[in-house]
Protein backbone atom coordinates (compact mmCIF):
# COMPACT_ATOMS: atom_id res chain seq x y z
CA UNK A 1 0.00 0.00 0.00
CA UNK A 2 1.50 3.18 -1.01
CA UNK A 3 0.80 6.39 0.83
CA UNK A 4 0.50 9.69 -0.70
CA UNK A 5 2.70 12.53 -0.05
CA UNK A 6 0.60 15.58 0.20
CA UNK A 7 -0.21 17.49 3.18
CA UNK A 8 -3.47 18.74 4.19
CA UNK A 9 -5.00 22.07 3.22
CA UNK A 10 -6.29 24.45 5.69
CA UNK A 11 -9.16 26.89 4.94
CA UNK A 12 -8.21 30.11 3.55
CA UNK A 13 -10.42 31.80 6.16
CA UNK A 14 -8.62 29.53 9.50
CA UNK A 15 -4.89 30.20 8.14
CA UNK A 16 -6.16 33.93 8.25
CA UNK A 17 -7.46 33.72 11.72
CA UNK A 18 -4.27 31.75 13.12
CA UNK A 19 -1.84 34.06 11.21
CA UNK A 20 -3.79 37.38 12.72
CA UNK A 21 -2.22 36.51 16.04
CA UNK A 22 0.84 35.90 14.72
CA UNK A 23 4.41 38.21 15.62
CA UNK A 24 5.99 39.35 12.52
CA UNK A 25 9.17 36.51 12.87
CA UNK A 26 6.13 33.99 13.45
CA UNK A 27 4.84 35.37 10.33
CA UNK A 28 7.54 35.15 8.46
CA UNK A 29 8.19 31.88 9.55
CA UNK A 30 5.05 30.82 8.79
CA UNK A 31 5.16 32.32 5.22
CA UNK A 32 8.13 30.24 3.71
CA UNK A 33 6.01 27.06 4.74
CA UNK A 34 4.09 26.51 1.11
CA UNK A 35 2.78 28.96 -1.44
CA UNK A 36 -0.40 28.75 0.13
CA UNK A 37 0.30 30.09 3.14
CA UNK A 38 2.56 32.21 1.65
CA UNK A 39 -0.51 33.49 -0.55
CA UNK A 40 -2.11 33.96 3.15
CA UNK A 41 0.45 35.91 4.66
CA UNK A 42 -0.42 38.53 1.66
CA UNK A 43 -3.24 38.64 1.66
CA UNK A 44 -3.87 39.26 5.59
CA UNK A 45 -0.62 42.01 5.41
CA UNK A 46 -2.37 44.04 2.75
CA UNK A 47 -6.09 43.57 4.46
CA UNK A 48 -4.11 44.81 7.30
CA UNK A 49 -5.98 41.85 9.42
CA UNK A 50 -3.86 41.76 12.14
CA UNK A 51 -5.80 41.11 15.27
CA UNK A 52 -2.99 42.21 17.82
CA UNK A 53 -0.36 45.29 17.70
CA UNK A 54 2.92 44.21 16.33
CA UNK A 55 5.99 44.73 18.41
CA UNK A 56 8.45 46.42 16.06
CA UNK A 57 11.17 44.65 14.83
CA UNK A 58 15.23 46.25 13.81
CA UNK A 59 15.59 46.02 10.03
CA UNK A 60 19.45 45.99 9.63
CA UNK A 61 22.17 44.83 6.82
CA UNK A 62 25.25 42.70 7.60
CA UNK A 63 28.48 43.05 6.35
CA UNK A 64 28.66 39.15 6.13
CA UNK A 65 25.68 38.86 4.21
CA UNK A 66 24.72 39.19 0.28
CA UNK A 67 23.48 42.39 -1.23
CA UNK A 68 20.14 41.25 -1.07
CA UNK A 69 20.05 39.99 2.52
CA UNK A 70 18.87 42.09 5.80
CA UNK A 71 18.46 40.90 9.32
CA UNK A 72 14.94 41.20 11.07
CA UNK A 73 15.95 41.87 14.99
CA UNK A 74 12.42 40.40 16.59
CA UNK A 75 12.54 42.24 20.29
CA UNK A 76 9.93 39.71 21.29
CA UNK A 77 12.24 36.97 21.06
CA UNK A 78 15.50 38.17 21.13
CA UNK A 79 17.10 37.17 18.09
CA UNK A 80 17.53 37.85 14.08
CA UNK A 81 16.39 36.33 11.37
CA UNK A 82 17.93 36.28 8.08
CA UNK A 83 15.76 37.76 5.27
CA UNK A 84 16.46 37.98 1.19
CA UNK A 85 14.43 40.52 -0.61
CA UNK A 86 14.10 40.83 -4.17
CA UNK A 87 16.13 42.60 -6.38
CA UNK A 88 17.02 45.50 -7.09
CA UNK A 89 19.69 44.70 -4.12
CA UNK A 90 19.03 46.68 -1.10
CA UNK A 91 22.71 47.63 -0.35
CA UNK A 92 22.47 49.99 -2.94
CA UNK A 93 19.39 52.09 -1.45
CA UNK A 94 18.35 53.93 0.81
CA UNK A 95 15.80 53.57 3.27
CA UNK A 96 13.48 56.99 3.22
CA UNK A 97 10.56 55.77 5.40
CA UNK A 98 7.97 53.83 6.43
CA UNK A 99 4.31 53.20 7.06
CA UNK A 100 2.30 49.87 7.73
CA UNK A 101 4.85 47.58 7.11
CA UNK A 102 5.98 49.09 3.98
CA UNK A 103 9.39 50.46 3.78
CA UNK A 104 9.89 53.49 0.97
CA UNK A 105 13.64 52.96 -0.83
CA UNK A 106 15.63 55.12 -3.45
CA UNK A 107 18.69 54.66 -5.00
CA UNK A 108 21.12 56.93 -6.08
CA UNK A 109 19.75 56.98 -9.52
CA UNK A 110 16.55 58.48 -7.57
CA UNK A 111 14.87 54.80 -8.56
CA UNK A 112 12.01 54.30 -5.69
CA UNK A 113 10.53 51.30 -4.44
CA UNK A 114 7.70 50.29 -1.96
CA UNK A 115 9.23 47.37 -0.16
CA UNK A 116 7.12 44.45 1.90
CA UNK A 117 9.96 42.61 3.71
CA UNK A 118 7.32 40.14 5.28
CA UNK A 119 5.62 39.25 2.19
CA UNK A 120 8.54 40.13 0.11
CA UNK A 121 6.05 42.37 -2.39
CA UNK A 122 7.72 45.38 -3.94
CA UNK A 123 6.50 47.90 -6.12
CA UNK A 124 8.86 49.96 -8.52
CA UNK A 125 7.57 53.72 -7.79
CA UNK A 126 7.86 56.47 -10.46
CA UNK A 127 11.24 58.31 -10.58
CA UNK A 128 10.96 61.58 -9.04
CA UNK A 129 13.46 62.99 -11.72
CA UNK A 130 10.59 61.55 -14.61
CA UNK A 131 7.25 63.67 -12.42
CA UNK A 132 6.13 66.71 -13.91
CA UNK A 133 4.52 69.30 -11.78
Amino acid sequence: MELEATSPELPHDVLMDIFSLLEIPELARAASVCTSWRSTNTSLQNLGQCKRPQTPCLLYTSETDGESDVRLYSLVEKRSYKLTLPEPPIRGRYLIGSSNGWLVTVNDRSEMHLLNPITLEQVALPSVVTLTR
